[in-house]
């Protein structure tokens, strides 16, 4: 039940970052109270029902910061991404989270910021997601840029709009088809 629970949590959050006028089903307001999944057979093999605990777990997180980076930075009524004064220590803190996140994967997971192949395709949809997270991280950068005068612009808010651009830029070139993945994962890439 707990894996079907996260499931859904994961999949929901992606379908609501995505189109926000859907309709919630409020399970986002429960996901701090149910456990992250336990033990469960999938696989003969044990090595591999480890790594692919391991794989889900790492997409349940990377979910989880999303919505905290959407929420955080985007909320209509609290976002900070359009305060000037503020957004740039939360635009901080999360691209720290977002670090911390990508150094604890195992390293059957790692993968480094280019279009080198991955050991891996968990890994290499994975840093499908990093990136997507670091864009949405560094977008507000991009939209003060876009909206004040670029002339008087420093050159931290334009290597900050840099990291928003290359991320969008490598999450391109690195879009594949990843055999564990179905529809609902290339529509998501797609639309990032």
């Amino acid at each position: 039940m707990r894996r079907i629970f996260w499931s859904c949590y994961v999949l929901e959050s992606d379908y609501l970052a995505e189109l926000s006028a859907l309709p919630q089903s409020g399970i986002a307001n429960i996901e701090s109270s149910i456990p992250l999944p336990g033990q469960y057979h999938t696989h003969s093999d044990v090595q591999e029902e480890e790594q692919s605990s391991l794989y889900f777990l790492a997409c349940i997180s990377m979910r989880r910061l999303l919505n905290r980076v959407h929420h955080v930075l985007y909320a209509k009524e609290t976002g900070v991404s359009l305060d000037n004064a503020r957004f740039p220590y939360v635009v901080s803190e999360l691209n720290h989270q977002l670090e911390e996140w990508r150094e604890f994967l195992p390293v059957a997971f790692k993968f480094t910021i280019d279009t080198q192949e991955t050991s891996t395709e968990h890994g290499g949809f994975l840093r499908q997601r990093y990136l997507t997270c670091r864009s949405v991280i560094y977008r507000p950068y991009l939209t003060w840029v876009l909206t004040t005068d670029i002339i008087n612009t420093s050159d931290e808010v334009l290597d900050s709009c840099r990291c928003c651009l290359d991320a969008c830029l490598l999450h391109i070139l690195n879009l594949r088809a990843f055999s564990h993945t179905v529809l609902v994962d290339t529509w998501i890439c797609s639309l990032s």
